[in-house]
């Protein structure tokens, strides 16, 4: 009975002493995701230039209204519309090592998030018949 109770004890402690992240199944695997987006961002940048930097700042400002107006017509929300400040530089090129003044160049830049993805090629084919320097 002794050799019993001996032999008892020790299978416990045993069994008590295995590792204990054998009750753990690890598995690795791989998933895949597709989705559609429902939205497009647009950064246009206006760039005018004019001898007047009043003529060229205005210049710049009407274009950008002109890309506020079709915002609008196309159901754009304010809160989907991010202008900048308009910001002016003199321009030079060079001519027979002589500095020539070209005019003032004004940029501004407006972000855009346009959500009506059914209207977007006919938004984007409005707004590069317009002015605009860059689009990305």
């Amino acid at each position: 009975m002794k050799k019993i109770v001996i032999f008892l004890c020790a299978v416990l402690i045993l069994c008590s002493s295995c590792d204990k992240n054998s009750k753990f199944l690890s598995v690795t695997g791989t998933g895949s995701v597709t989705f559609v987006p429902n939205l497009v961002k647009f950064s246009l940048t206006v760039r005018q230039t004019d001898p007047v930097l009043a003529n060229s700042v205005s210049k710049t400002k009407n274009e950008v209204v002109k890309i506020l107006d079709l915002c609008t017509k196309y159901g754009v929300k304010d809160e989907d519309i991010k202008s900048s400040w308009i910001s002016t530089n003199q321009e030079y090129h060079w001519q027979t090592d002589k500095k020539v003044f070209d005019g003032y160049a004004s940029n501004q830049t407006t972000d855009i998030i346009f959500r009506d993805l059914d209207k977007l090629e006919e938004f984007t084919a409005q707004l590069m018949r317009l002015d605009i320097a860059n689009m990305n």
